[in-house]
């Protein structure tokens, strides 16, 4: 092997001109590893223009080449260590294809991400028993002609957790290729490979990692008379803090996973998305109907809220501070909440400051600020000085949420320099409301709050007399999420530990169901009913893009009705994300784009195939096209069924084959079947 590659690399010598670096050194090290980057990758002859450079860490190099076309549009970049092996890859050098749907199968796409891998890391691969193995649950058709799957790392066939490869693929004119390729692989890592018998491991871990009783927000995404999705309290059982930890397989014991620290966290700035729900679901309210309000509805005026903000102890709203912006906006409450911005007059100086405020009330929700103040970082505080900035931090949390913080405990207090961040969850009936409390941090050094949000969820609040049983709880959670071993990186090396195979998972402490958290938005479609069917090659194909319609059986000959017909075409057409939207949410979306009237809306119809056609066209946006009077002519048995002022429509989808009709005929007024729908959406995007 090695004799091989030496060869290749004596070749590719030959023929590569050597970039010009600056040291020698350097320069010699570089082209020893770029040598090795181009003997494992092709880079297009259009990018002629090449740079690199080198990166020194605390115990590596990480080697970096870019290629690029003479005008700079397309490029090229490729990173790796000092041994040559790749860690990321990106091409933007490949135009995009203006068809929807690509004919390359789904198994296509695999074989090709796996050479692609084995041709560029094949370091990752040369021992059969710990290389990467492509991850199904990981395959993402992110729009029709883009791609996203993983490798994952197993060795003697337990994962090694958090090494990986992911590979982001295009096609265009049914050519494969790869966008991106990012790759966290540890080549020279220790193992650890001893384990022992462990009697009644579940008895031993659910000791370890006991159940807790909370409340959480639920939020329902129907449509409430606000306009924004309902947040109610649930009450479910979870593993103790949200972590569902490790137990070593040789010990038996309890162990931590390493984790790198973190130097600093960014603070969002504050926004107004931030004052709650979707910017597309808010009510934005000129200066004009803000006056309006105020003086109408009776809501504080912006001068009073400032004034009481202003009063707070330890606020940086300084005299030079302006408002610079105002909005007003509505919660899934109802509430109109103010979201107010200032700045220094000063606009060199940077310094900022915002907040939310209830309209009616003046209650602050949350605060941010950002001030030229000496850096509170490089400080460390005496316990006397942590102590005078508590008090100081109580004494702005009761003058701001008094009543509030009476109903919470400190959850956590954290000190970075002289940051401290405290954080207090709220209590209810004894129990914690995890997503509800008081959040604070305080620069000590500057005696000024940094950033505060307070969040109390109204609602009815389950009795946990009512809940299932913890011995319960626990056994459904085991049964839904067993335990399963992996290697995780632990003091330096890597060791076999068991923890839970979801480590999300919950439960609903009143109905007994398992519920897991984050699990992405991977829809596949499968059916049971349509093999030997006509319809089964395109809701196959639609099937491995995560397009389809909801259920093991498709009931390919049964009429579709029209929600269903509906998010079918919104999802293949606009983005997979239709498919999860609520009635409401995408009846809202369809009429605001003018695919559907109001008063054509029916979501339980039976839909005719002449309507079906209408709404194809308009998702086309070529409904203005169709309209035109004696233009077009079909040639159906039956087409003077067809609706006169839908000739149009009709004409333009024949045309273009997107529909054919059935043995000469088009039955117009016949009810649309699952499977015509199907198939007409799988040819639209053949077509357009």
């Amino acid at each position: 092997m090695k004799r091989i590659v030496s060869l290749t690399l004596a070749l590719v010598m030959l023929i590569i001109p050597m970039a010009v670096f600056a040291d020698s050194v350097v320069s010699e090290d570089m082209q020893r590893v770029l040598l090795i980057v181009k003997s494992k990758v092709s880079v297009p002859a259009e990018l002629s223009e090449f740079s690199g450079h080198v990166t020194t860490g605390k115990d590596r190099k990480t080697y970096t080449f870019e290629w690029n076309d003479k005008e700079y549009n397309k490029s090229m970049s490729v990173s790796c260590d000092e041994q040559g092996r790749i860690n990321s890859y990106y091409n933007y050098s490949v135009g995009n294809s203006e068809k929807k749907l690509s004919t390359v199968s789904k198994q296509e796409i695999i074989d090709f991400a796996h050479t692609f891998l084995k041709q560029t890391i094949p370091e990752a691969f040369e021992n059969e028993e710990d290389k990467l193995i492509y991850d199904e649950s990981t395959y993402n058709a992110r729009g029709n002609l883009r791609y996203s799957l993983e490798f994952k790392r197993y060795r003697n066939h337990l994962m090694v957790k958090d090494n990986s490869a992911s590979i982001t693929l295009s096609i265009t004119d049914d050519k494969i290729h790869v966008r991106n390729m990012s790759v966290n692989f540890e080549y020279d890592a220790s193992f650890e490979e001893e384990t022992q018998d462990i009697e009644n491991f579940s008895e031993k871990y659910k000791e370890a990692f006991p159940l807790e009783l909370i409340y959480c927000d639920e939020y329902n995404y129907e449509k409430t008379a606000s306009g924004m999705p309902e947040v109610k309290p649930m009450l479910i059982y979870r593993i103790k803090d949200g972590n569902a930890g490790y137990i070593s397989m040789t010990s038996g014991e309890v162990i931590e996973e390493d984790t790198e620290q973190i130097i600093f966290k960014e603070e969002n700035s504050l926004t107004a998305d931030s004052a709650g729900g979707s910017s597309a679901n808010k009510e934005m309210l000129t200066q004009q109907e803000l006056a309006e309000l105020s003086a109408v509805e009776g809501l504080l005026s912006i001068e009073t809220i400032e004034k009481s903000i202003r009063s707070l102890p330890y606020i940086s709203l300084t005299s030079g501070m302006k408002l610079s912006s105002s909005r007003l906006s509505k919660n899934e409450r109802g509430e109109y909440l103010y979201v107010l911005e200032y700045r220094d007059s000063d606009k060199a100086s940077g310094e900022y400051f915002s907040t939310v405020v209830n309209a009616n009330s003046g209650k602050i929700i949350r605060l941010s600020a950002r001030t030229n103040r000496d850096a509170a970082s490089d400080v460390n505080l005496t316990e006397k000085q942590k102590s005078a900035a508590n008090e100081k931090m109580l004494k702005f949390i009761q003058k701001v949420c008094g009543e509030e913080f009476k109903q919470t405990q400190k959850q956590s207090s954290d000190c970075y320099g002289a940051y401290i961040n405290d954080f207090y969850v709220r209590m209810v009936n004894g129990i914690k409301y995890v997503d509800n409390g008081i959040s604070l941090n305080f620069d000590a050094k500057n005696n000024i709050v940094q950033s505060f949000s307070v969040t109390f969820t109204d609602g009815d609040f389950a009795d946990a007399s009512s809940a299932v049983d913890e011995a319960s709880a626990y056994d459904k959670i085991l049964e839904y999420s067993p335990i399963t071993q992996m290697y995780i990186k632990c003091g330096g090396k890597y060791v076999k530990a068991a923890t839970l195979k979801h480590r999300n998972v919950t439960l609903d402490a009143i109905s007994g169901d398992v519920r897991e958290m984050y699990t992405g938005d991977n829809p596949a479609f499968s059916y049971r009913d349509i093999r030997g069917h006509w319809v089964e090659d395109a809701a196959t194909k639609l099937s491995e893009i995560q397009i389809g319609l909801d259920g093991e059986y498709l009931n390919p000959d049964s009429a579709i009705n029209q929600e269903k017909l509906l998010r079918l075409l919104a999802s293949g057409i606009w983005g997979k994300y239709y498919h999860s939207y609520s009635t409401e949410e995408l009846y809202d979306s369809l009429i605001g784009q003018k695919i559907l009237t109001e008063g054509e809306k029916a979501p339980d119809s039976a839909v005719k195939r002449s309507d079906a056609f209408v709404y194809l066209i308009r998702f086309a946006q070529l409904e203005k096209i169709a309209k035109l009077q004696n233009t077009y002519k079909i040639e159906y048995a039956d087409s003077n069924l067809l609706p006169a002022e839908n000739l149009g429509y009709c004409a333009i989808l024949s045309g273009l084959g997107v529909i054919c009709g059935d043995g000469g005929y088009l039955r117009p007024a016949d009810n649309l079947s699952a499977a015509e729908a199907i198939v007409m959406l799988y040819r639209y995007l053949l077509t357009f």
